[in-house]
């Protein structure tokens, strides 16, 4: 039997570790607020950054155009939850982990997030490492701020 009929073989026993996998990062995280943690049965989950509640400063229309276009004009604070989303994906990379943020506008202001891919070969400990990395990450930046909330999906 050749390597890729023995890997179809192992095909189901990698799905139930996956599985797993995802279960455990999700119960790794229900302490996080409600809505700090998308609901996905797949492997590609998210953790929402919740957005600054704050406007942007009134700008001058020079600096508008340095900013984007005049509909940000008194908008809620787009710019800061990028930096923001940012930020927390390149503490999880110094860390080892392969994070991504995905921005605005490509998701709607204030609900910038980090995309976290789960693999059959990550294993138990990478999970529970990841999950006390966000929440440490968690309670240095984000918990007991009043300047911050999530928006309404």
């Amino acid at each position: 039997m050749g390597e890729r009929e023995r890997s179809h073989w192992r095909l189901p026993q990698r799905r139930a570790k996956l599985r797993a996998l995802i279960e455990q990062f999700q119960q790794g995280l229900r302490d996080l607020p409600r809505g700090a943690v998308l609901p996905s049965p797949s492997a590609i989950q998210g953790v929402i950054l919740p957005g600054m509640t704050g406007r942007l400063p009134r700008t001058t229309s020079r600096q508008r155009i340095l900013i984007g276009t005049e509909r940000y004009r008194g908008a809620r604070s787009v710019f800061a939850g990028n930096d923001r989303v940012v930020q927390f994906a390149s503490a999880l990379r110094r860390l080892g982990f392969d994070i991504k943020p995905i921005r605005s506008p490509t998701v709607p202001a204030s609900t910038e997030r980090v995309r976290i891919c789960l693999h059959a070969h990550n294993t138990a400990e990478d999970v529970a490492r990841l999950c006390a990395a966000i929440h440490a990450y968690w309670q240095e930046h984000v918990a007991g701020r009043s300047d911050i909330a999530f928006a309404r999906l």
